[in-house]
């Protein structure tokens, strides 16, 4: 319809997040499939951090306190709010590096991008396909999701 109205769409950001986690719904928590399949549509749909943690608080109330990989789960979730929010296409960790990924409409103004290549130069890199590299060397896996988001926080 918009594009009929001659009104340019917004493609819609889906970000890809392989950071090397453990995070899921575990099926002692949620035992029945429809029910874990429901909820993760709910996560990957959330706008906001509003709405995940609405669906933490159900969650809770429905089947008890969250173990530990769905609450790794959550936080995921909330970094993927922020990629969508930063028209981010992807966070991937090799190991060594974070690599962001961002759309070409990103709305990160390029002068976040080169105060953080000014700040460490030895720590940040950004290349011509709009990858901003964060030299992490090796560390957890949950440490790159720390790392993320003070990447992104960084950014905002």
């Amino acid at each position: 319809i918009a594009e009929l109205k001659g009104q340019q769409r917004e493609n819609r950001i889906d970000p890809e997040i392989r950071l090397g986690l453990s995070a899921f719904f575990p099926e002692k928590y949620l035992p029945d499939p429809s029910q874990r399949l429901v909820f993760y549509k709910q996560l990957a749909c959330a706008e906001d951090e509003a709405s995940l943690y609405a669906l933490a608080d159900e969650l809770r109330d429905r089947f008890g306190a969250l173990p530990d990989p769905a609450l790794l789960l959550l936080e995921v979730m909330k970094l993927r709010v922020m990629l969508k929010q930063l028209r981010i296409l992807s966070a991937d960790y090799d190991g060594h590096s974070l690599t962001l990924a961002f759309a070409e409409d990103t709305p990160v103004a390029p002068e976040k991008i080169i105060a953080l290549l000014d700040r460490d130069a030895r720590k940040y890199s950004f290349s011509p396909d709009f990858r901003l590299a964060v030299r992490l060397g090796r560390i957890p896996a949950e440490g790159a999701l720390d790392e993320a988001r003070k990447a992104l926080h960084g950014l905002v």
